[in-house]
Parts: C-alpha cells; structure tokens; sequence
C-alpha cells in the first residue's frame, strides 16, 4: 500500500497544471491492479482503507469536485 501512495503522490506531482480527466482515469487503473488482487482475498477493510486513501488523495491534488462526485456515484 505504501508503493500506491506513493506512485499516486508522484504522478499527481509531475502534473502541476492540474489532472485531466485522463489522468484521473489512469490513476485509478493503477490503483485498481492492487485492490482487485486485495479483494480477491476476504479483505474487505484493507480495500476500503485504499479506496479513501485514492479518493483522499485526489480532493488534495484538486480534481474537480463535479468529477470527484461522479467517482462517488459510480462506487
């Protein structure tokens, strides 16, 4: 988990005009390769705890709120 925050921290910082839409796409797929083997596993909690430490990640790298809330919708 530490390796994602710390990918996602580094792209989001490589980017200083702000993310794109295909940005943020990117960063999920990168972000869904460990989850989907995490939830292959019966753990639940460690899943969740990434899916917010993401979207945390996201509201700090100033991703729109009208894309921030489509996330949250389509979750």
């Amino acid at each position: 988990m530490l390796i994602l925050i710390l990918a996602v921290a580094t792209f989001c910082q490589r980017r200083p005009e702000g993310l794109t839409m295909y940005d943020v796409v990117r960063l999920l797929v990168m972000a869904a390769v460990p989850l989907l083997l995490i939830v292959l596993q019966p753990d639940l909690g460690t899943s969740i705890i990434i899916i917010l430490t993401v979207g945390a990640m996201l509201v700090v790298a100033g991703v729109p709120p009208r894309l921030l809330t489509l996330l949250a919708v389509l979750d």
